[in-house]
C-alpha cells in the first residue's frame, strides 16, 4: 500500500496545508466512519494528509449530503463502488465485501486500499489498468468502463496445436497431453476434440464422440468417440493468455482393449453463444497422428475370426444340410454363442426374424418359440465346438430347412457371443458378407398355408334399423384345407372408434354363427353365408348381417380375422382386415338418437340460474323411459363420477339421485317437456337448477339412454362432445 509515514510527509503535509481548500480539509472524525479507516488514517481518503481527495475520497465526498463538512460517511452508499475501478469493491478492499460492518465494530482483516488499482485484495490480478487497450480479450483494459474499445476482434481461431509423447501405451496409465490455444477466445464457452474423426482418420479406427472443455471442466460425450479412452477431468485447464488468446489442455490415456493403432488424427471444434463457429478441423498433420501401442500384457476379448455357412444353396424341404461354422479368436472365456438367419438389422431379403441358434459347452437349441430361423429343424447331435488351438475356437450348427420356409435369396446371418453372461462384442454382428448370403430354393411340391387375398365390405356406412344388410366378404389363397373362418367387429386390438369388441362371427362348411354374448352385439347374422371357391386354391368367404337400432353409433367400424386349418391357426393371431382409419359407419337407424344439446356453456352453482337439456330421437312413440345422467363413471373427464339420473317417463320426469348423480341438483319437474317435431321425431326438455353445494366444475359430461317398455334399446352413450362439456361456476 502507498504510506507517507516519514518526515518528508508531514513536511509534504505542512505546504499541502497552505494550499489545498477548505473543502479538501480532512475530517479525523470520519476516520472511524468506514472499516480499517483507522487503519489507513487520512490516507483513506487523501492522498496525503490534509491534502486533496484520492479516488474513494472523492466517492464519499459525492455521497454526503450538504453541507458536507459537518456530515458522517454513509458506508452503505460507497461499499459497493469501485473507487479506483480495479475490479475490486471498496467493501472488498477495506474487509467488508457485504456492507455489514457499522461504526464502533472491530475493524475486519483488510485486504487493500480502494484508490490504488494496483493495490488488490490478496494480490488479486487488477481487472484493468490505465493505459491503452491493446488486445481482444473480452476486458475493459484500459479502465475506461468499455470492453474491447478500438481493437478489432476477429472470430475465434486456431493458433497452435501439439501434443506431448508420439507414441503412447494403451495400459490406461501413459497420458497423452493435448495442448490447443485460440486467438480471441474470450467467448469461447465450448472447445471439442474428438480422436479419429470419421471425415479426418487415416488409420481405420472413425468415432463420433468427443472430449469437451469449458471454463468449469472438460468431460467425455459420446460412448463411441475417444472409445476405450480415459480422460483425466481433474487436470485439464483452460488458460487466458495476456494476447487475448486461450490453452486448453486435456489429459487422456488408451485402455488395453484400444489396441494398436498408429497415425491416430486430433480434430476439434469450438462454439461462441452455443454457435459452432466453423466446423471441425484436422489439429494433427496428414499422416503425421500420434501412435498406441498395445499393452503387451493385455489379453484382448473374442473377436471374429471368421464365418462360413456349408452350402450357397440348399432346398426347402429335401435332405440338403445347411452348416454354420463361426470361429472366434481369444475365445477361451466364452461360454455362448448365438446365430440368428436375418437378423433384423442385417437382413436384406425381406423376412426378418429375431429367434436364434445357441450353442454352449452343453447345449444346441433354437431359441425363438418360432420367431427366429423360423421353419428349420437344427440337428442338435450333431453341434460341435472345436479347440483350434492358440485360443481360438470353432462353433459348428447344422439344420434343415422345413418345406413351410419357400424361397429366397441373400439369407444373411448374425452372430453374438457371450462371457459369463455378458456381451464383449457388444451387440449383433452381421458375420455373412452383405449381399452374399446363401440362398433357399422352395420346395416345389409344398403348398403353403391360407393367407389373406382380399376383404372388402358392401357398405361405407349402414343403418342402424335392423333392415339395412352389410356384407363382409374375405378371400383367402390356398385355403383348400381352411374349415373355420372367424371375422370380429371391432377387436381389442385393432379397434379405433371406442367401442371395442371380443365375441365374433364364425363360418364353416356347415354352420354360419354368432358366438360370444357381447362380441358384434346390436347385430342380427343373417343365415344366407356363403363359401365360394374363388380359384386357383382361392376360397371366398361371405356372411351378411343386419345393424340393430339399439347399436351405438360410430364411425371406423374396424373387422378383423382368424382362420383354423384342422383346429389350428396357421395365420398365428386375429389379423386386421379392414384399412387403418377406413372402416364403415354406423349411422342413424329409425327410432335413434339423432342429437343432444344443453342451452348454457357455463351456469352459475346458486340455485336460481336453468340449465335445460334437450335430447331429441327419431320416432320415439314408443319409448317408454328416457334417462340422463352427469358425469357418469364411464364418461366423466372432471373427477366427478356418478350414475344416478334424471328420467323421462310418459307420467313426466323425476330425479333419482342416491345422492350421487346429478347430484345437489333440482330437477324442475314441472317445466319438462316432449315435443313433437313435423319429422316425427321428438325433442325431450329437461330444465334444472344446480345448488350452491355442488361446487365448481369443468367440463361436465352427460350420457343417455332408453326403453321400449321393459327392453333396453340405447344403452348408456355419452351425449356430450369429449371435452367439450357445460361448465359449473361456484358462486
Amino acid at each position: 500500500m502507498m504510506r507517507f509515514e516519514t518526515t518528508i510527509a508531514a513536511a509534504v503535509f505542512a505546504v499541502g496545508a497552505l494550499v489545498v481548500s477548505a473543502s479538501a480539509e480532512a475530517r479525523s472524525f470520519r476516520v472511524s466512519q468506514v472499516p480499517n479507516g483507522s487503519v489507513l488514517q487520512c490516507d483513506t481518503c487523501h492522498i496525503f494528509p490534509g491534502g486533496p481527495r484520492n479516488d474513494f475520497g472523492l466517492q464519499v465526498e459525492a455521497s454526503l449530503p450538504s453541507p458536507k463538512a459537518s456530515q458522517n460517511v454513509n458506508w452503505q452508499l460507497v461499499y459497493e463502488l469501485d473507487a479506483d475501478q480495479d475490479g475490486f469493491t471498496n467493501g472488498q478492499e477495506l474487509g467488508d465485501p457485504d456492507g455489514n460492518w457499522g461504526i464502533g465494530d472491530p475493524n475486519p482483516p483488510l485486504g487493500s486500499d480502494p484508490s490504488d488499482e494496483f493495490d488488490t485484495p490478496a494480490g488479486a490480478v487488477p481487472r484493468c489498468t490505465p493505459g491503452a487497450e491493446s488486445v481482444c480479450d473480452g476486458q475493459d483494459n484500459n479502465c475506461n468502463g468499455q470492453v474491447d474499445e478500438g481493437v478489432t476482434c476477429s472470430p475465434p481461431a486456431l493458433v497452435s496445436a501439439t501434443l506431448d509423447e508420439v507414441s503412447i501405451v494403451a495400459d490406461g496409465t501413459d497420458f497423452q497431453t493435448l495442448r490447443v490455444t485460440l486467438s480471441n477466445a474470450s467467448a469461447v464457452d465450448d472447445l471439442r476434440v474428438t480422436i479419429n474423426h470419421p471425415w479426418h482418420v487415416e488409420n481405420g479406427r472413425p468415432t463420433s464422440g468427443y472430449f469437451q472443455i469449458t471454463p468449469t471442466g472438460c468431460s467425455e460425450i459420446g460412448g463411441l468417440g475417444n472409445a476405450e479412452a480415459v480422460l483425466d477431468t481433474v487436470n485439464c485447464s483452460t488458460t487466458p493468455n495476456q494476447d487475448g488468446s486461450r490453452t486448453y489442455v486435456m489429459r487422456f490415456a488408451y485402455l488395453g482393449a484400444f489396441g494398436s493403432a498408429t497415425n491416430n488424427q486430433v480434430s476439434a471444434i469450438w462454439y461462441q453463444g452455443g454457435v459452432a463457429v466453423g466446423t471441425w478441423k484436422r489439429l494433427t498433420a496428414t499422416g503425421q497422428g500420434f501412435a498406441v501401442t498395445a499393452d503387451p500384457g493385455f489379453v484382448p476379448p473374442a473377436a471374429l475370426q471368421s464365418f462360413s455357412f456349408g452350402a450357397s444353396t440348399v432346398v426347402a424341404g429335401s435332405d440338403d444340410v445347411q452348416t454354420l461354422r463361426l470361429t472366434l479368436s481369444n475365445a477361451t472365456s466364452i461360454d455362448d454363442v448365438r446365430l440368428i438367419v436375418n437378423h433384423s438389422w442385417h437382413t436384406e431379403n425381406g423376412r426378418p426374424t429375431g429367434g436364434y441358434f445357441q450353442i454352449t459347452p452343453t447345449t444346441c437349441i433354437e431359441v425363438g418359440g418360432g420367431l427366429g430361423n423360423a421353419d428349420v429343424a437344427i440337428n442338435g447331435g450333431n453341434c460341435q465346438i472345436n479347440n483350434l488351438g492358440n485360443g481360438s475356437f470353432e462353433y459348428v450348427i447344422p439344420y434343415r430347412i422345413l418345406s413351410s420356409f419357400g424361397g429366397a435369396a441373400n439369407f444373411q446371418v448374425s452372430a453374438l457371443w457371450l462371457a459369463n453372461g455378458v456381451a464383449p462384442a457388444g451387440t449383433w454382428k452381421r458375420v455373412t458378407t452383405s449381399g452374399q448370403g446363401f440362398a433357399v430354393t422352395a420346395d416345389p411340391g409344398f403348398v403353403p398355408p391360407a393367407a389373406l387375398q382380399s376383404f372388402s365390405f358392401d357398405q361405407a356406412s349402414v343403418a342402424a334399423d335392423g333392415i339395412e344388410v352389410q356384407t363382409l366378404r374375405l378371400t383367402l389363397s390356398n385355403a383348400a384345407s381352411i374349415d373355420d373362418v372367424r371375422l370380429m367387429i371391432n377387436h381389442a386390438w385393432h379397434v379405433e372408434n371406442g367401442q371395442a369388441a371380443m365375441g365374433y362371427f364364425k363360418i364353416t362348411p356347415t354352420t354360419c354363427a354368432e358366438l360370444g354374448s357381447f362380441g358384434n352385439a346390436n347385430v342380427t347374422l343373417l343365415d344366407n353365408c356363403e363359401i365360394n371357391d374363388a380359384g386357383n386354391g382361392a376360397v371366398e368367404f361371405v356372411l351378411n348381417f343386419v345393424v340393430l337400432d339399439t347399436a351405438p353409433l360410430a364411425t371406423n367400424y374396424q373387422v378383423s380375422a382368424l382362420w383354423l386349418a384342422g383346429g389350428v391357426a396357421p395365420a398365428g393371431t386375429w389379423k386386421r382386415v379392414t384399412t387403418s382409419g377406413q372402416g364403415f359407419t354406423v349411422a342413424d337407424g329409425i327410432s335413434s338418437y339423432r342429437s343432444f344439446s344443453f342451452d348454457e356453456a357455463s351456469v352459475v352453482a346458486d340455485g336460481i340460474e336453468v340449465q335445460t337439456f334437450r335430447v331429441t330421437l327419431n320416432s320415439a312413440d314408443n319409448v317408454s323411459d328416457l334417462r340422463l345422467i352427469v358425469n357418469h363413471a364411464n364418461h366423466s373427464q372432471n373427477g366427478r363420477n356418478c350414475s344416478a339420473f334424471f328420467r323421462y317417463t310418459g307420467a313426466g320426469c323425476q330425479e333419482f339421485t342416491t345422492g350421487c348423480g346429478n347430484a345437489n341438483v333440482t330437477l324442475l319437474t314441472q317445466l319438462c317437456e316432449a315435443n313433437a317435431n313435423p319429422d316425427g321425431s321428438i325433442e325431450f326438455v329437461m330444465p334444472f337448477t344446480i345448488s350452491s353445494s355442488f361446487g365448481a366444475a369443468n367440463n361436465n359430461q352427460v350420457g343417455v339412454f332408453w326403453y321400449e317398455g321393459a327392453t333396453l334399446i340405447q344403452g348408456l352413450t355419452r351425449a356430450t362432445v369429449s371435452g367439450q362439456g357445460f361448465n359449473v361456476t361456484a358462486p
